[in-house]
């Protein structure tokens, strides 16, 4: 039979060769020790505050609770530049402040794409200036805030946009390479005391293209995804997926870093009051577990959480504080951030 249908041997080999290699692509381990991991989460004012939560009790309570120590922060535009020409620190200079007085460790995002929805935090001043004009004010506002926090040692890292070459952000302005370069050599200048960082998308992004302007590259890691069209999905790349990237990704930038590690579910839409099961579904305390082992075995030796302030929704607001206590043993390691 096989000898009449010779392509049909061939496709058969074929599969179960790719099922051989897909297997032990997902086998491959390449966790470090515990203790030589750095843990860290992003912090976000506004995502704290559209879960309805005292950002500063939030803030405090993932440092003096929790004890978390490494922090990434975001300078969001339409926060620190209300209105033109006219800065307000206060909100970023009370959490740069409490992070500093506990010996914390800040990488401070700077520019108009930065964590947390709706990427792109434009003031409506700047939203309704045309490209040119927009990118002449992100150039005035950079400097305002490197020079607000150069001074400060607990900030260790500049991180200039995130993911800015991902062009599927529809509030935001298309990519501009060209621009991002300009962004990143302005800061240098006013600081070359600071590794330079930007990030770039973990499953679908180019790391390379983003990595070659800046000593650090980060990258994000997401399994489960909620789309319009799909629904909920799961990505299917093994943990070796990242390792291997990163490894080719380091012809071009010599250090890269987990920046954005899912740990929070991913709801369709903005609504955060929904069902027990669709909290659940991308965001259960057995998935928190799975996705933290995943992370491990990629080999990074620096994460950070993306959801400490749902943890801290969830514990406050339902009395649920499973996510909270999970989280709690990362932060208990003693670990030092790699400049």
């Amino acid at each position: 039979m096989f000898k009449k249908h010779p392509f049909a041997i061939i496709s058969i080999a074929i599969l179960l060769a790719a099922g051989v290699f897909w297997t032990v692509l997902y086998l491959l381990d390449f966790s470090l020790p515990e203790e030589k991991i750095t843990y860290g989460v992003t912090f976000s004012k506004a995502h704290a505050e559209a879960l309805g939560l005292n950002w500063k009790e939030a803030l405090t309570a993932s440092l003096d609770d929790l004890g978390i120590r490494h922090f990434r922060l975001a300078a969001y535009w339409n926060d620190i530049e209300p209105t033109d020409d006219h800065f307000n620190f206060e909100n970023l200079d009370w959490q740069v402040n409490e992070i500093t007085k506990r010996g914390g460790t800040i990488i401070m995002s700077i520019g108009e794409r930065l964590p947390r929805w709706p990427q792109c935090h434009t003031p409506p001043w700047a939203a309704a200036l045309d490209v040119g004009e927009r990118q002449q004010k992100l150039l005035q506002m950079l400097p305002a805030v490197v020079a607000q926090y150069e001074n400060n040692r607990a900030v260790i890292r500049w991180q200039v946009e995130n993911e800015p070459l991902l062009p599927m952000l529809e509030d935001c302005t298309p990519p501009d390479e060209n621009f991002l370069a300009k962004e990143l050599a302005l800061v240098e200048r006013m600081d070359q005391t600071r590794p330079l960082m930007t990030t770039a998308n973990g499953e679908l992004g180019n790391w390379e293209e983003a990595g070659q302007y800046v000593d650090v590259l980060g990258v994000s890691l997401y399994r489960t995804v909620w789309e319009p069209d799909a629904n909920y999905s799961d990505y299917p790349f093994p943990p070796a997926f990242y390792k291997f990237r990163a490894e080719t990704a380091r012809d071009v930038v010599p250090r890269i870093v987990l920046s954005e590690l899912q740990a929070e579910p991913w709801f369709p839409g903005q609504g955060f009051d929904v069902t027990r099961a669709e909290k659940y579904h991308s965001g259960s305390p057995a998935l928190f577990q799975k996705i933290l082992r995943y992370a491990r075995k990629t080999g990074f030796d620096e994460i950070y959480l993306s959801g400490v302030e749902w943890w801290y929704w969830l514990k406050t607001e339902r009395n649920e504080t499973a996510l909270w206590d999970m989280a709690r043993p990362l932060f208990a390691i003693p670990a030092t951030v790699s400049r």
